[in-house]
């Protein structure tokens, strides 16, 4: 009797030793640790998966969620799902161009069945100097065989460089909609590379037909520099943030940045990174003005030979992508950026850029140049804003590298991606085999009918997983495309109208309220598909958030302190991340609303038991002592705190401000109030409330 025991306590520490991942401290199914302690091939290919892993984590990567309300480029549905259908680009000049890349939609939906949406399953690139392309050259063919969605990667063709004008894309085969009877084909973005430069960015274009859905689906959106490339970027991470001005009292009020290029160079095009650093209120894009114009002269204080390379009037803040300006080879020593609107908010307006990059000759001539500035933020050079970091090479987050180098970092990750998919199914295939027989013959017909139960209760569990899932996926997806772009449609439609100078001052009131309600009925749509979105259920997503929400709610007077900086990846629950969040926005409303503060700060602290915030303001204040609860959200915040089995504690002042602290433990104990359908109830119902 005491046999079995033996052979127990011998074949522990090789199993204990095989069930942790090479090189990690993440423990393996007992499946896998078994198969890992028994066969060399196994441990071989966990080594070099482990190798590929690390690799991976030095290229560059496409973001996984879409951050401006424009999908890119779908075509009218057909019935026929080979019936050819183009799009066709129109260079500005005769060039000669060497690559094509293709780039999928981004619906940002929690769905991954979503990724790559209607990338055509069979397409071809022919390019020419005539506009009917009687003289085309076929540069891609992948007319043959169905081409694999690239989901949320973007496909690049090399090829001998070609002089060209007029390049067309067409599909010979779409891709089925829901319903399956029709088909349409669609793509995120178009690049056209002559070297370093994207010579399609804003070319005109035209298609056999177009989906024309503003602000999310048109043929303009098909090479207007969004899309989940975002910037070229290396890995390595940036030491500064960019410029940032003096804080403006007025939205009118001028900002300007030039470098001096040390001499004259034909500028071919500039192009301009916004400032997206972490706990600055623009860190969304909302330091990068309004509309603004670029201007090159020879003449420092641009009084004589100025010559404009472009102006903007109005845009969606570009988050974290470039912003491009073409200047056709104009010569010129002194480039300006002028800003003619900024953005802010609460009488405090900015102007922040992460840098300022013109290119000659496929160079970036303004690298590390003199700047100079209409003012500056009066803040320490360790804050990593000053108007040198305009010109240092970085972003606000990443190196900056040139286009070449970016893509052959893509291309390459394409394909470690690809070989480390085919090494993990190879791997699991034996490591299945090899645990397969030592269970069976370790434990016998009994132990493995065991097993056998186990597995398949363990796999029942995971398909109402995986139903449950599907179903938020699908009503998140449904919320984001259905009812955002009718918001969005709103939002457009209304503001043009507020702009109508032909109409009554009352109208053009009514077309901004009617713009406002839009924008924060997004807003709240956006942050209920975030809640269910199956992606986003890490602490660091979370807090992500918050920073954002803040961001959003309170551009230009808010501080938003994370601590520590580097918060862990453990995973939440979506009760946890429901009323923390919601808590928090809370807060924020509370003083938007009542405060009439000029500043707010928001910290958000977490430790490995637990995770707070606080939200303090400079505003009104109220009487504590004669405050029953009502009219302030407050009652609200203490159910949600007490759902958690936290606190939530209160200090005002009239006068003198308030300040809110927001306490809550990661685990939930049973009986705690915060699990089952009831609690779930309960906080739907405050949330109608608040």
């Amino acid at each position: 009797m005491k046999i079995l025991p033996l052979i127990l306590a011998a074949a522990a520490g090789p199993l204990a030793a095989g069930a942790l991942l090479p090189g990690s401290t993440e423990p393996r199914p007992f499946t896998d640790a078994l198969a890992h302690t028994f066969s060399a091939d196994v441990r071989a290919a966990d080594e070099r998966l482990w190798e590929m892993r690390r690799e991976l984590a030095m290229l560059p990567n496409l973001r996984h969620s879409r951050q401006v309300p424009r999908y890119g480029f779908q075509s009218q549905p057909v019935f026929n799902p080979g019936t050819p259908q183009w799009l066709q680009l129109q260079l500005p000049r005769p060039t000669r161009i060497d690559a094509i890349v293709l780039v999928p939609v981004d619906l940002s939906a929690p769905s991954v069945q979503d990724e790559g949406y209607g990338f055509p399953r069979r397409f071809k690139v022919e390019a020419g100097m005539r506009e009917d392309l009687s003289d085309a050259v076929m540069v891609v063919d992948e007319t043959a065989r169905d081409v694999p969605n690239p989901q949320r990667s973007a496909l690049i063709y090399d090829f001998e460089p070609i002089e060209v004008q007029f390049i067309r894309i067409t599909s010979t085969k779409h891709w089925p909609t829901m319903d399956q009877d029709r088909f349409v084909w669609a793509l995120g973005e178009v690049m056209v590379m002559s070297e370093n430069y994207n010579v399609a960015a804003a070319a005109p274009r035209e298609a056999s037909s177009s989906v024309e859905l503003l602000p999310s689906w048109s043929i303009r959106c098909v090479n207007d520099g969004f899309s989940i490339l975002e910037l070229p970027v290396s890995t390595r991470r940036s030491p500064t943030n960019g410029y940032l001005s003096a804080e403006a009292r007025s939205p009118e009020e001028e900002k300007w940045v030039t470098v001096d290029l040390g001499r004259s160079y034909p500028v071919d095009e500039i192009r301009l990174i916004p400032a997206r650093p972490r706990g600055f209120t623009g860190g969304m894009g909302r330091g990068f003005p309004q509309r603004i114009s670029v201007e090159l002269s020879m003449d420092p204080d641009f009084i004589e030979d100025v010559r404009r390379a472009g102006t903007n009037r109005g845009m969606t803040p570009p988050w974290n992508n470039m912003i491009l300006v073409r200047a056709h080879r104009r010569t010129a020593r002194y480039v300006r950026v002028l800003c003619h609107e900024l953005v802010g908010g609460a009488g405090a307006y900015r102007f922040a850029l992460a840098e300022l990059q013109v290119y000659s000759k496929g160079e970036n001539v303004a690298l590390r140049k003199p700047v100079m500035v209409s003012d500056a933020a009066r803040v320490p050079k360790s804050s990593g804003w000053a108007p040198e970091f305009l010109v240092d090479g970085f972003s606000s987050s990443r190196e900056l590298v040139e286009w070449p180098e970016y893509l052959a970092g893509l291309r390459k990750r394409a394909a470690m991606e690809k070989e480390l998919e085919e090494l993990l199914a190879r791997r699991d295939a034996k490591a299945h085999r090899v645990a397969a027989t030592s269970i069976a013959t370790g434990t016998g017909v009994a132990g493995g009918g065991l097993l056998c139960l186990t597995a398949l209760l363990v796999r029942q569990r995971a398909a109402r997983k995986r139903d449950v899932l599907r179903l938020r996926e699908q009503i998140a997806r449904d919320l984001h495309d259905d009812l955002g772009s009718n918001l969005g449609s709103i939002s457009l439609l209304s503001e043009l109208g507020s702009r109508l100078a032909s109409l009554p001052e009352e109208a053009r009131r009514d077309f901004r309220e009617i713009h406002d309600t839009a924008e924060r009925s997004a807003e709240a749509m956006r942050d209920i598909v975030w809640l269910i979105d199956s992606g986003s259920t890490s602490l660091p997503e979370l807090v992500t958030k918050m920073r954002e929400t803040a961001d959003r709610m309170f551009s230009g007077i808010v501080k938003v302190v994370v601590d520590p900086e580097h918060v862990s990846g453990r995973e939440l629950s979506l009760l946890f991340r429901r009323h923390v969040f919601f808590a928090f926005k809370e807060a924020l409303n509370n003083v938007r609303k009542h405060a009439g503060a000029t500043e707010v700060e928001a910290r958000i602290v977490t430790t490995p038991l637990k995770m707070a915030f606080e939200v303090s303001d400079d505003g009104a204040g109220f009487d504590q002592a004669g405050w029953h609860g009502g009219g302030r959200g407050l009652r609200n915040l203490q159910r949600r705190a007490d759902r958690l089995r936290g606190t939530c504690r209160v200090e005002s002042q009239i006068g003198h401000g308030t300040l809110v602290r927001f306490e809550v433990p990661f685990r939930i104990w049973p009986n705690g109030g915060s699990n089952g359908g009831q609690s779930v109830a309960a906080d739907q119902g405050m949330a109608g409330r608040g």
